[in-house]
């Protein structure tokens, strides 16, 4: 791999750890998922919301769930 190569990806996994050192130290643990981040402000936590969304994690989003209006149930027999 030439030296080139290597450099972003050092740069990358470095600022990953910096972010992650950061975060900890502010209280908020791995596997913070954003939308715990969203409840903070029903508990007067605002502050703490911007500096939340930056250590969590995308929840991830669930297949869309069709929901049909009415079925039709045939027994056979």
């Amino acid at each position: 791999m030439s030296r080139w190569v290597t450099i972003p990806i050092f740069l990358f996994l470095f600022l990953d750890w910096v972010k992650a050192n950061s975060c900890e130290e502010s209280g908020f643990t791995s596997g913070l998922l954003c939308s715990s981040c969203d409840k903070l402000a029903d508990n007067n936590l605002d502050l703490l919301e911007g500096s939340c969304h930056a250590c969590c994690e995308k929840d991830q989003v669930e297949d869309a769930v069709v929901k049909y209006s009415s079925a039709l149930l045939k027994v056979c027999g």
